[in-house]
């Protein structure tokens, strides 16, 4: 018999339920950013969420990004997350928290028209495999932190208005990418001569620069020639 079942049996479960509804309430009562949840069971998790959430609500006031700061860091272990269009609710500050997440494999960010360069400078410390920012006010400058981020595989940088060969120029350190959208940028003939670079010239390869794993290239829609 366990010693959860020993107390259960002694005391009822309706006391242990109170006592433990009492300390999630006095936990949420003294909330602060650096509160450490780490070891906190998943159930337990659940119910200091819930009580967070009441509290705030009881007060008048909303969940800040400072207040969910300790369960993002903590406890949400997402892989993937979508943000597209969520433009509204979506800024630069607010992206940071996505650098705590250490088991992050994906983020989208599709028309999130309040990202910026300045937005994106958490990429590079998350394993990523893929990173959606179609659509949004990135630029070339943007281009910088998603290069660092070596195990992605997967780059869309659609609608990119801001984007131009320079930026693509920054990107052929990501040597494992598979697939690569540029479709409706201002990318020249210039971009596709620095990604196939590698290729076409490999004697020139160091190992650290070129897309010798590409198989996907979307550039419709740009201001690419025939020749």
């Amino acid at each position: 018999m366990s010693g959860t079942d020993v107390i259960q049996r002694q005391y009822g479960v309706r006391t242990i339920t109170s006592l433990r509804q009492l300390a999630v309430s006095k936990l949420c009562a003294s909330w602060h950013a650096n509160r450490y949840l780490g070891q906190l069971p998943l159930d337990l998790a659940k119910l200091v969420w819930a009580e967070l959430k009441s509290q705030r609500a009881a007060s008048g006031a909303q969940l800040s990004c400072s207040d969910m700061f300790p369960l993002v860091r903590d406890l949400w272990h997402a892989e993937c997350l979508d943000f597209s269009d969520c433009g509204r609710w979506i800024t630069n500050s607010s992206l940071q928290a996505l650098g705590y997440i250490r088991s992050l494999r994906s983020v989208r960010l599709t028309a999130c028209r309040f990202i910026t360069d300045d937005g994106l400078v958490f990429l590079p410390s998350l394993p990523l495999h893929t990173i959606d920012v179609s659509w949004t006010p990135v630029s070339d400058v943007g281009m910088g932190a998603i290069a660092q981020c070596a195990s992605l595989t997967s780059l869309n940088l659609t609608g990119l208005d801001r984007l131009t060969d320079r930026g693509v120029a920054s990107l052929l350190k990501l040597t494992s990418l598979r697939r690569l959208a540029l479709a409706c940028t201002n990318i020249t003939d210039a971009a596709l001569d620095y990604l196939t670079y590698y290729s076409r010239y490999p004697d020139a390869a160091t190992g650290s620069h070129g897309l010798s794993e590409l198989a996907w290239l979307e550039l419709s829609n740009t201001r690419l020639t025939d020749i």
